[in-house]
């Protein structure tokens, strides 16, 4: 897989869909990325996510990953504070199989997250909702 387009950044989703005008590549930094966040994400038309986050903790089975990957657009996953503080909006960088490269340097690397991951992660945090539950309710 290889990607290569200009950037959007926000820590915030929300402002940053707002953004979206179509082939950009999102950086985010959204943890357990939520059904909204997700299809405001697959409106503005982007080539890829980039999170600094975990797109899935395992919490929770969130919906988010699932939804931008049934509309193929991959996520390449928890990339760090370092690499999300890297990258300046406008920018141009390339995806290479889950590498992150800017004018040819790598500048760092995530879990590439596909529907087969995602649907992975998802049957793991199903299994780890009974407790979850059993933390919220003796809190």
């Amino acid at each position: 897989m290889r990607v290569e387009a200009p950037i959007k950044v926000d820590r915030k989703t929300k402002r940053l869909a707002k953004r979206l005008t179509g082939g950009e590549i999102a950086v985010i930094n959204h943890i357990d990325i939520d059904e909204v966040a997700a299809n405001s994400l697959v409106e503005g038309k982007i080539k890829l996510v980039i999170n600094a986050a975990q797109s899935i903790s395992g919490r929770y089975p969130n919906k988010g990953p699932g939804i931008l990957t049934e509309k193929n657009i991959l996520i390449i996953d928890n990339v760090g504070e370092e690499l999300f503080h890297s990258l300046t909006e406008g920018q141009i960088i390339e995806v290479i199989d889950g590498e992150i490269y800017r004018d040819g340097e790598l500048l760092g690397s995530g879990e590439v997250l596909d529907k087969k991951v995602v649907s992975e992660k998802l049957k793991k945090a199903y299994e780890n909702l009974a407790v979850e539950l059993d933390r919220f309710l003796d809190n």
